[in-house]
């Protein structure tokens, strides 16, 4: 979706022509003002040298724009060492040859502090450098707390992030320090339509499998869900998630316009594609 929301803005407002490149093959002619791409295929070696080269011959200044930059969050990620580089420090990624970098996202702390730390090692390292955490060991022992985690009764166990710590002074050293701006929902609300919710009941098929479910859980409805063993919870949402499918693809269907569908689990989200 984001995609060619990007190419239909650019064009709006800029009256500059933007164009999507779909594959490794795309050309890139230079005859484009903005081009728009995704994640996964900024990480395409043969694309990403056309950008390269592309991003060279420009005269002025060139800008790279990574929306959604939460994607970009994990250093060992194709993605993140195609745009920062294999050391996640600017060098030998798309980032290098672009004069500014401006990295955005609504939700850049998805989990725990060190998700930003990717994007501020490549943009912003002298300010890491002056706070004493341009490496990432370093990051996470001053603005995380860490726990030893058994994914696997076979597996060692592996020390993991599991909260933050001295939040405030990375509040300071993301919004005084580096200068990064901050627009909250009032700030934008009054550009945007009014929010309306609408509660849509539809019958669900009969469902040996959930009705068993049900029985052995000793369950009278599904709002006693939370209070059971997650395993078993999940198995039972998910049930419940793929009854579902079939209600939600003919009332979005019916609505007769673009409609985001969200869902938790991906099985969920597969039937649904299928179903559509």
């Amino acid at each position: 979706i984001s995609v060619p929301m990007w190419q239909r803005e650019i064009e709006k407002y800029l009256g500059a022509k933007a164009t999507i490149l779909r594959t490794g093959k795309s050309p890139v002619r230079g005859d484009a003002d903005f081009y728009v791409t995704t994640y996964g295929l900024a990480s395409n070696l043969e694309l990403r040298s056309k950008l390269k080269d592309w991003a060279d011959r420009q005269k002025g200044e060139n800008n790279l724009t990574l929306d959604e930059s939460q994607y970009v969050k994990n250093q060992e990620s194709a993605r993140t060492k195609a745009i920062f580089g294999p050391l996640t420090n600017g060098r030998n990624g798309l980032f290098e040859v672009f004069d500014q970098t401006w990295t955005l996202s609504g939700t850049p702390i998805e989990r725990y502090a060190d998700d930003v730390w990717a994007q501020l090692r490549a943009t912003q390292p002298n300010a890491l450098r002056k706070y004493g955490v341009l490496e990432y060991e370093d990051f996470v022992k001053r603005y995380c707390f860490m726990r030893l985690k058994k994914f696997h009764p076979r597996m060692a166990p592996k020390m993991v992030v599991s909260g933050d710590q001295r939040t405030e002074e990375l509040n300071k050293l993301l919004y005084g320090e580096i200068g990064a701006l901050r627009r909250k929902m009032l700030d934008v609300q009054k550009h945007m339509p009014d929010l309306t919710y609408r509660e849509v009941f539809m019958k669900l098929p009969r469902s040996p499998e959930l009705a068993a479910m049900v029985k052995t859980m000793g369950l009278e409805d599904f709002n006693d869900l939370d209070d059971l063993d997650e395993v078993i919870m999940t198995r039972a949402r998910k049930a419940l998630g793929l009854l579902k499918v079939d209600g939600t693809v003919e009332y979005a269907l019916s609505l007769q316009e673009p409609v985001l569908i969200g869902y938790w689990y991906t099985d969920v989200g597969d039937a649904i594609q299928k179903a559509l």
